[in-house]
């Protein structure tokens, strides 16, 4: 059977405020357009027509906005919710025939996740375009583990009625073993992926904006696909980055320095207590001088790349030999001084600033790995959880720009 879809005149029924706001956020014929490739029948001539795309979308978006435990109460509640009908274009007369758990699973195989990857950026450009820009753009990279539904235990799942060289998988062949914190409810210890994001914190409207994402298998380190991070951002919306916040997991030397000098983004790590210098450092890990008292920083130059430091002139205890001759200036380049690589030296009162700017951001991470924890979800292969955080991240985008006063609706 064939729907019949709402018209814009029914869409003031909505009495959910947060439903009425987004809904006039989404852009469905951006979205049917965007799809449309993969439905060659959406224009009528081949076929029957199936559900528009921005159905399906707006079905998904409504399961993370409301926050249900599953696609089957979430598609129980639409057929008896006007408020959520009229939200994802299904009329009343219609409601026993809200799309099936199998047709969601059938849309979310047939559209590559890349597409939906496009969708969010829609929203992210959006959302960027109504927010002031700001003297220094701060951003902060991290990931969250993402838990497979899949069995414990490697076997081959080749087929093959003989020995052969097939490699041991999972249910989830896409899955590997990883770690994360151990708390008193998960164990160190998990089989799935892990999700690799770069939000945008600001300050004056306490707005994060999730600028990229990519998730990969467990496995795979922070570091590996940092570079990929910062690449995806920079083409997708022309950011210009200064400083980029990360822990130790995405802690090296040589990948740090590139991104410093391709993409000019000062990444501020704090370095590994093993990390050697050639540089001679007292016990706080600030630079010494001849006379083994510490130096103080006075800038970064990004063209040369350099550390500047200085001796303190005043001094009483300096009795150095050079001391009417030497210019005070000390220069550590990046190569001499791992220890102290990041834009701002750790042992520098403006670092504390940058620390408490990182733990405003790391908010967005605690609220993506607890409240929307899609590792619940019986969900395995990661093009799957790719295309579910995609959903997720621009439904978590959409309730930012509801409450936006520039957006704000009467």
């Amino acid at each position: 059977m064939q729907f019949s879809f709402l018209n814009n005149l029914f869409k003031s029924n909505i009495k959910d405020k947060a439903l009425h706001k987004i809904d006039h956020l989404i852009d469905d014929n951006y979205i049917d357009s965007v799809c449309a490739k993969y439905y060659p029948s959406l224009s009528g001539k081949n076929g029957r027509r199936p559900y528009l795309p921005s159905i399906l979308v707006r079905i998904h978006l409504l399961f993370f906005i409301k926050g249900f435990s599953s696609f089957n109460k979430l598609l129980e509640a639409i057929a008896g919710n006007k408020d959520y009908l009229t939200f994802c274009n299904i009329t009343i007369q219609n409601r026993k025939h809200v799309p099936s758990k199998g047709q969601l699973s059938q849309f979310r195989s047939r559209i590559d996740s890349k597409t939906f990857d496009e969708i969010l950026s829609y929203y992210v450009k959006l959302s960027l375009k109504y927010i002031k820009k700001l003297p220094l753009t701060c951003v902060m990279v991290d990931s969250v583990p993402i838990e497979s539904y899949t069995s414990n235990r490697k076997k081959k799942r080749c087929g093959h009625d003989y020995e052969c060289d097939c490699p041991l998988t999972y249910t989830d062949v896409d899955a590997a073993k990883g770690k994360r914190t151990k708390t008193h409810r998960k164990s160190e210890y998990f089989i799935g992926y892990r999700k690799h994001s770069i939000y945008l914190y600001h300050p004056e409207s306490d707005f994060r904006i999730l600028l990229a994402s990519i998730v990969k298998p467990a496995n795979i380190s922070d570091i590996e696909v940092l570079e990929s991070l910062v690449k995806k951002v920079i083409d997708n919306y022309r950011l210009h980055i200064d400083f980029l916040f990360a822990d130790q997991g995405y802690y090296d030397f040589e990948i740090l320095k590139r991104v410093l000098r391709d993409y000019g983004i000062k990444v501020q790590v704090k370095p590994k207590s093993n990390a050697t210098s050639k540089v001679n450092l007292n016990d706080k890990k600030i630079p010494i001088c001849q006379m083994e008292l510490p130096l103080q920083w006075v800038e970064f130059n990004e063209l040369t790349g350099e550390h500047i430091y200085r001796c303190h002139l005043e001094h009483p205890e300096c009795e150095c030999i050079e001391h009417l001759s030497c210019e005070k200036l000390f220069t550590f380049t990046l190569d001499d001084s791992p220890v102290i690589f990041s834009p701002i030296p750790h042992h520098h009162r403006a670092s504390k600033i940058f620390c408490n700017i990182r733990k405003l951001i790391e908010v967005e991470f605690a609220v993506l790995c607890n409240s929307y924890n899609i590792g619940n979800l019986k969900f395995r292969r990661e093009q799957n959880f790719s295309t579910l955080s995609a959903f997720l991240e621009t439904a978590r985008i959409l309730q930012k720009l509801s409450n936006l006063p520039e957006l704000a609706m009467t």
